[in-house]
């Protein structure tokens, strides 16, 4: 398949890439966190983190199927677990072409 047909998709996750890291630069900027106690204490973030890590380990298995190696899913999965969807993102954006391909 043509490379170019991805350019445009690619282009838009990198943008929305960028507008989250910069969403996230000015919540660290402008905003304190409350202690760990007052955060886990609500039962809508536990929640959250169940989401977050039942898609990390769904994206998880979706890059051991399309990684080569063992090495290189780890590579991408254990910065997954704690950068969360900005190794999604770049994952998805750099190995687009390859997913769409193996269809």
């Amino acid at each position: 398949m043509n490379e170019n047909v991805f350019k445009p998709a690619r282009l838009v996750l990198w943008i929305a890439l960028a507008a989250f890291i910069w969403v996230l630069v000015w919540a660290m900027i402008n905003h304190s966190l409350p202690s760990f106690a007052a955060i886990f204490a609500q039962p809508w973030f536990v929640v959250t983190i169940a989401d977050f890590y039942l898609g990390v380990l769904c994206l998880g298995g979706v890059m051991l199927a399309f990684e080569k190696s063992l090495l290189t899913t780890l590579a991408w999965f254990l910065p997954l677990c704690f950068l969360g969807n900005i190794v999604a993102v770049i994952w998805v954006t750099v190995r687009l072409p390859q997913l769409v391909a193996s269809r």
